[in-house]
């Protein structure tokens, strides 16, 4: 029986970022470990009632956040750009 996606990678993950904008994988909370999707909800729902009412985010943590999101679109942009100008020169030689 084959998996999809390959390399036995989970189909779904939580992310959580930290004040600084980097993203971390919460190790577990995924589809081979969750069974539904609403429960991975339920338990950001008990974090958000647990950090109390007095919790705001971090001033400029939003920005960091699309920040590094648009760093790494350009990142696989440019890597798709490069492969396809590599594969149009190699046809030309």
């Amino acid at each position: 029986m084959r998996r999809w996606p390959p390399l036995n990678r989970p189909l779904w993950v939580v992310r959580v970022y930290d004040g600084t904008g980097r993203r971390f994988v919460l190790p577990h909370v995924n589809n081979e470990q969750v069974d539904d999707p609403a429960e991975a909800e339920a338990i950001i729902d008990a974090w958000r009632v647990r950090r109390g009412p007095d919790w705001a985010p971090l001033p400029g943590t939003e920005a960091a956040i699309q920040l590094q999101a648009a760093r790494r679109k350009a990142w696989w942009r440019d890597g798709v750009t490069g492969a396809a100008l590599s594969l149009r020169v190699g046809r030309r030689a």
